[in-house]
């Protein structure tokens, strides 16, 4: 009998553990028990309650800012209808990164 099975049979007197030697196949059950008891244990976590941080407020400078920061390059690299075309560009861009941001954590 190694220590650790007399522990074992030591913890298990007296208590709900059941009585049983570790071996190298497995679990050997003494005493007559065949099954091990089992114990469930149920966890629930706490729902978090999320501030809204997606606002229009948000959105409109998501949006604003990449058409302005297009049209400013529009500008720089073909004048007045580079700067139309650089400003629809990144509205666009910014209406797509404004629906990632949206959706981001869900």
């Amino acid at each position: 009998m190694t220590f650790r099975s007399i522990i074992v049979s030591a913890l298990a007197i007296g208590s709900l553990i059941p009585t049983a030697a570790v071996s190298s196949e497995g679990p050997v059950y003494r005493s007559g028990e065949r099954h091990a008891q089992t114990t469930h244990v149920v966890v629930r976590q706490r729902q978090r309650v999320r501030r809204r941080t997606h606002t229009k407020r948000n959105s409109a400078l998501r949006i604003g800012g990449g058409a302005a920061a297009g049209a400013g390059i529009g500008a720089l690299l073909g004048g007045g209808k580079g700067a139309a075309v650089g400003a629809i560009a990144g509205g666009g861009a910014g209406t797509i990164y404004d629906q990632h941001e949206r959706h981001k954590g869900r």
